[in-house]
Parts: C-alpha cells; structure tokens; sequence
C-alpha cells in the first residue's frame, strides 16, 4: 500500500535546490594546512606573551635590587660602626646583657670542655699497682710556655711524687699513653704542672676567684679508679682545715675520695680549684692558689703554727728553724694520696 507524500516536500535525492550555491568543501590537504598555521600563530603568541612576562617580571626585580643597594648605601654612610669583639674576648662578656641564652649555653659548653679536658695521671696504689688519679689540661701560656708545641696538665703533687721523672697519663682515661715531662713542682702548694709534648689537648678555662659559698660545684676525675665521672656537689666555704696552704676550699662530703686527686672542681664552666683530700672536710686548693702557684710566687707559711722564739737564762736566745721545711722530691708529703 503505497503512502501519499506531503505536498511541497522534496528530498535532496530527488530534487535538487535551486537558487541555492553550495560551497564545496575543501580538500583534505589544505584543510590540514589551515590548523597547522593556525596553531603556529597561537604558540608564537603565547612565546611572544611569556618573553613579554619575563622581561616585566626581571625589570622588576632589578629595580628591587637597586633600590636596595642605593638604601644599604645610603644607610652605611649614616649608620654607627658594629663593634666585633676580639678573639681573645671572653665568651661570658660577649652579648651578656642583650641575650641571657647565650650566656646558659657558652657555660654549658665551657662545662662540657672542662670534662674533656680532664686527664687521668696514674698514681701508685699498693705494691706495683697503678691506678687513675686526675689533672686538667690548662692554657700552656699560664705556665709560660710559648715556644714548644704541647698540652700543659695541672695535677696534685702527691699524685706523681713517686711517680718518677716521666710520669704516664691518658686524655679521658682511654686512648694513647703520654710520658709527660715535669715543668714545676710544689710540695708546699702540693701542685704540679705536667708538659706533654706535641699533644693537642682540650683546654679548661681557669677562673679569676673562687665563687661564693653554696654554689653549685662539679667535681671530675676517676673515683676509685672508675671511668670519667662527674659528681655534683656544693661548696661549703673556706677553711683552714687544709692538707696544703690555707685557706682551702671545703665541699660537701661523699663528693670526692681516691682517684679525684689532682682533677679540677668546676663551677659555671670554669675550674675553681683542684680537688685534693679529706682532713675535717673534704677540701680542694682554691684557684687563687693555683695562680700564685702558675705565676711562681712562694707559698705562705701557713701549713705548720708559728712558734715564738725561746729564751733560756743566761744563754744566747735559740734560732728558731723554718717554719715549713720542704719535703725532699722523693719522699711523698704525709696526708694521704687521693
């Protein structure tokens, strides 16, 4: 059954549209052409945008740049000096007052090199038995030494009386052997100084003057032949009491016992004294003692009391002996060897 077709409608493969000109599509070589072209204007001006940015964005910073060179310059010619403390300015002078951290830290630190700077000096203890007593390594130029390349330690004296003239020590208590050679001894200061040659050691900074009473102490050595140790401690005050000169220094007991002979007694990161014994109190030789005996000076006469002169009838009035008389070299002083 055949459908009518609405009336007035045609299709294309019937009739053709009059009237009308079709325009013919283009082949497909040039139509590729055509993108291709159009692409390429678009990346050179996208390149020609980015240079453009770039050139913006370098002019802008180089006149940042030169603004601020011309204002530092301007300013350096108005500006006071910045005052740079010299090497040989202490760290706890520098920046005391404008930064208080800085003052706990330098202290932790100079703590820290006192500890390294500790030595174990061997001691005699029983019969051919050696053992760890102590000594600090210290700045060689307080015991005047400028010319020679070595380490300078600082110990008691009876520590190395019987020790001989090269008495063995070790940085720490491990590692190499030194045989140091003796510098200067005193029995009467019962100190000695010890010169280690081409060693580097650690070096403790030696305070001025001994601290006030109750503040905080830190005693370093080698207790009863132990490793490096650190007992904290506090200091009672001076006394007379003393196994050396007095007045000495008096610590809290139960701080120091054998093998703490010779090491260094540390308060804020600085060596205060050099431990030593026990008489009534256990006691170290204060610092300014330790300079007295560092610059040369005699010792006082203070170990034994002073005597007054006797007379007897009818005779020439006695001539009283010295009232200290040294102990030879060889023979140790009588207070015990810690």
């Amino acid at each position: 059954m055949a459908v009518a077709k609405p009336t007035g409608f045609l299709s294309y493969s019937e009739k053709p549209l009059r009237g009308i000109r079709m325009k013919q599509p283009a082949s497909d070589s040039s139509f590729h052409e055509q993108r291709r072209d159009s692409r390429l204007w678009q990346l050179g001006s996208l390149k020609n945008l980015g240079i453009l940015l770039l050139g913006a964005s370098l002019g802008a910073i180089g006149t940042t740049w030169l603004t601020a060179k011309t204002d530092s310059a301007t300013e350096s010619l108005t500006a006071e000096p910045i005052l740079v403390p010299p090497r040989s300015a202490r760290p706890d002078q520098a920046n005391s007052r404008s930064n208080p951290l800085f003052n706990l830290f330098s202290a932790h630190n100079r703590a820290d090199t006192v500890v390294e700077a500790t030595v174990c000096v061997k001691t005699r203890m029983g019969w051919n038995e050696q053992a760890c007593a102590s000594g600090v390594s210290i700045d060689p130029q307080l015991a005047g030494v400028v010319q020679r390349r070595g380490a300078v330690v600082l110990t008691n004296y009876h520590v190395i009386a019987d020790m001989g003239n090269r008495p063995p020590l070790q940085l720490g208590g491990k590692g190499e052997v030194y045989n140091a050679e003796i510098l200067r001894q005193s029995p009467e200061f019962d100190l000695a100084l010890l010169f280690v040659p081409d060693a580097d050691f650690p070096i403790a900074p030696l305070a001025d003057v001994s601290p006030s009473q109750g503040t905080a102490v830190r005693a370093i050595g080698f207790p009863n032949n132990q490793p490096l140790t650190v007992k904290n401690s506090s200091l009672l005050g001076t006394t007379r009491e003393c196994l050396a000169v007095a007045p000495c220094l008096a610590i809290q007991q139960g701080t120091i016992t054998f093998g703490n002979s010779g090491g260094p007694l540390e308060a804020d990161g600085k060596v205060i004294g050099i431990t030593q014994g026990e008489i009534v109190d256990e006691v170290a030789i204060p610092v300014e003692q330790i300079r007295q005996f560092l610059a040369g000076e005699i010792p006082p006469a203070t170990r034994s009391p002073q005597r007054p002169p006797r007379f007897e009838p009818d005779l020439p009035p006695m001539r009283e002996p010295p009232p200290y008389a040294p102990y030879p070299m060889e023979m140790p002083p009588p207070y015990p060897v810690w």
